[in-house]
């Protein structure tokens, strides 16, 4: 594999991270509303 086809399969592979971690963010958000707590700041980890 060239260096030019394994960067481009490592930023393929981030942007489906990024959009991993955009979704879990919207379910966090979504069940700190239901239960009016605030566990993202306990349980996620600092970016």
């Amino acid at each position: 594999m060239s260096k030019e086809q394994e960067i481009k399969k490592l930023k393929e592979r981030i942007q489906e991270l990024e959009c991993i971690k955009d979704f879990q963010q919207d379910i966090i958000v979504e069940f700190e509303k239901v239960t009016g707590k605030e566990l993202s700041k306990s349980i996620c980890p600092i970016t």
